[in-house]
């Protein structure tokens, strides 16, 4: 009886929640990073040369696999001995995805216009360990002819997955459902009305955001596009193009902002904005050095995004991208590769391992009313909230799962609490909620001669102060 509690227990630590499977990054040109020590430390071995690559971990941190597309290599960076038949060289080569509910399975996709869209199935049971292909499970064939994009994230119950690619010469995405019972074979075909070839930049980046409600597919000229995406279904929807000639994209952490690059510049977008004018105006060019070739965006385990430089030594960052303009702080030589260069790539992983779970704040001014909303409603049971004001009493806690406020009667930082029960799973939210002053006080009327001055110091910390006559000062971050 304890021998078997103990595997229930091992295999429950595997199959929990996506903690530090993205954790280990291997990328060309023979570069590398880990983040198991809480900031990004250089990997001295990569077997990576030149393109984009896929890297998958244990939860615990344990780098599993890598591979450029074509090669397989294992933890001890040796080659598996198979040809897979994705594109060496490209930007998005190859995506690892977990099987559901299984212990020891792990997905390869791979994806090339002349090869199509395949998988493979490794057992890391294989190989006294260190594992191997299935036999039967090589290079199998799901879509012909495709273009060099996939993306991948969970689905909407948090145990299944959706990798997502787009079909070469035409104006569909293709999205498939990962089970515990294996890949669903049949599609969601969602179209775009945007026909890709050569010529819109087929093999251009294409990412969903971490909270898998948004996709975006850059593509050459006015050919870029953003989307809705449900993860629930798989299907696309509401697609607005964009000009965009870069090929670099990703989402923040919290699936706030867009971040492009190419070109010289290094763009954000806000994704809160209502219809396509409002997103295409709100771009900010937010730093631009890049003119020695830029390469791609990856967002990672500690809620940074890292930029490569073709060439280059060191990688950039984002420091506080779900931040807006100025406030995300681009970083410059942020990550030093120990004498390794990088190149124009980074590893592709399954989005969600670098989601950051949030709930809607929408604050007031201080003795007033702070609004809540569930981001996640799919299959909602109930909820629970703490607001983090115990001087409220009984107010401070709620259940209820729409029109949710709370009064904050004096100003300061509160940590507000979440825990939403849906049918398949159970999410536990943190959230600051930062309450301001109602109203800044300057200090009582007074006149005063021209040979006198007097200080005003407003009561309260905002992000911002508008003074008449005067500059503003620089938002409070």
């Amino acid at each position: 009886m304890k021998r078997i509690a103990l595997i229930v227990i091992l295999l429950y630590s595997y199959l929990g929640y996506s903690q530090k499977e993205g954790n280990n990054w291997v990328f060309a040109e023979k570069a590398g990073i880990t983040f198991n020590y809480g900031k990004p430390v250089t990997i001295q071995k990569s077997e990576i040369t030149y393109g984009g690559s896929a890297v998958i971990s244990t939860p615990n941190g344990r780098l599993l696999y890598y591979s450029d597309g074509v090669n397989l290599f294992d933890s001890f960076h040796n080659s598996l001995g198979v040809t897979l038949k994705g594109t060496q060289g490209g930007l998005q080569n190859a995506m690892f995805v977990p099987r559901p509910d299984s212990a020891n399975r792990i997905f390869i996709f791979t994806t090339k216009t002349v090869n199509g869209f395949n998988y493979s199935e490794i057992d890391t049971r294989l190989r006294s360990g260190r594992g191997d292909i299935v036999s039967d499970k090589l290079n199998i064939k799901l879509l012909y002819p495709s273009c060099g994009k996939i993306t991948a994230v969970k689905h909407a119950n948090r145990k299944d997955f959706w990798v997502v690619t787009h079909k070469y010469n035409s104006d569909s995405i293709y999205a498939y459902r990962i089970k515990s019972s294996g890949v669903d074979t049949i599609p969601v075909i969602s179209k775009t009305g945007l026909k890709i070839t050569d010529a819109q930049g087929q093999n251009y980046v294409m990412k969903v955001s971490p909270d898998g409600k948004k996709i975006c597919s850059l593509n050459a000229y006015d050919s870029s596009i953003l989307a809705d995406f449900d993860a629930a279904t798989g299907r696309v929807s509401n697609v607005w193009r964009f000009m965009n000639n870069e090929i670099g994209v990703e989402f923040s952490a919290k699936s706030k902002f867009l971040y492009t690059i190419g070109n010289d510049r290094l763009n954000q977008y806000n994704l809160s904005a209502k219809n396509n004018k409002t997103f295409i105006n709100s771009r900010i060019t937010i730093d631009t050095i890049y003119s020695n070739g830029p390469g791609l965006l990856q967002l990672g385990p500690d809620g940074k995004i890292y930029i490569t430089i073709f060439v280059h030594n060191y990688l950039h960052a984002i420091l506080f991208p779900d931040f807006d303009g100025e406030r995300c702080i681009p970083q410059r030589n942020y990550v030093y590769l120990d004498g390794k260069l990088s190149s124009l790539g980074l590893p592709d992983m399954v989005q969600s391992f670098f989601q950051k779970k949030t709930f809607a704040v929408i604050p007031n001014c201080g003795r007033d009313t702070v609004f809540f909303k569930i981001s996640n409603t799919y299959n909602l049971d109930s909820a629970k909230w703490d607001f983090g004001d115990t001087a409220s009493g009984a107010l401070n806690y709620s259940t209820n799962t729409s029109n949710v406020f709370h009064l904050y009667k004096s100003p300061g930082d509160y940590t507000s609490k979440l825990i939403s029960y849906h049918k398949e799973f159970r999410d536990t939210i943190y959230e600051t909620v930062t309450v301001n002053y109602g109203k800044p006080f300057l200090g009582n009327d007074a006149i005063i001669c021209n040979s006198k001055k007097l200080t005003l110091n407003p009561k309260g910390v905002y992000k911002k102060y508008l003074w008449t006559g005067g500059e503003p000062p620089k938002p409070y971050r």
